[in-house]
């Protein structure tokens, strides 16, 4: 089934999710659009073709051709995406991980009551770095989700109009 909206129950409501909402099926609404275009572009350059060659090969080798231009354009800065979530969760790692060397440091220099007291308060803020990643990286993942799926949903229609035109031109020209 195509993805019609991001899932309201996918991001918190009240946080960081909720402002991005609109974003997403914004960028959908966008995605279908685009889908309509490349459709309609490679259903015309098969007509076109068919005037000039009436070959099922030649309209056939014609749409390929323009589907293998059209697919790099839908593919275009989507794999950022999962860059920037390895990119964060990596980051959250690297402050958990500073942050913890520097607890133990200001650990070993303390008077040994105080110890306990300074190592939880160096630790919740060395995780909090952790969490911050995390929730960075989590709503690109399922936004570069949601992005491949369409793209591969796009290429998948495409490849069946195109299948679907040069099946109808060849049946219409039998009949004939």
């Amino acid at each position: 089934m195509p993805i019609q909206r991001v899932p309201s129950g996918l991001l918190d409501p009240g946080g960081i999710g909720s402002a991005s909402f609109a974003f997403f099926n914004a960028l959908l609404e966008g995605v279908r659009a685009t889908a309509t275009l490349f459709e309609s572009k490679m259903l015309n350059l098969g007509l076109s073709t068919m005037q000039s060659s009436s070959r099922r090969e030649d309209i056939e080798m014609a749409m390929e051709e323009e589907l293998m231009e059209i697919m790099p354009r839908l593919e275009k800065r989507t794999h950022y995406l999962a860059m920037l979530a390895n990119i964060s969760t990596l980051l959250g790692l690297l402050g958990t991980i500073q942050g913890l060397i520097q607890a133990f440091n200001s650990v070993a220099a303390v008077d040994p009551s105080l110890k306990a007291e300074i190592l939880s308060s160096s630790i919740s803020v060395a995780m909090n770095t952790t969490a911050f990643g995390l929730c960075s990286a989590i709503p690109l993942i399922v936004i570069f989700s949601i992005l491949q799926a369409k793209t591969t949903e796009i290429v998948d229609s495409l490849e069946m109009a195109t299948v679907k035109f040069v099946n109808l031109i060849h049946k219409k020209k039998q009949q004939a």
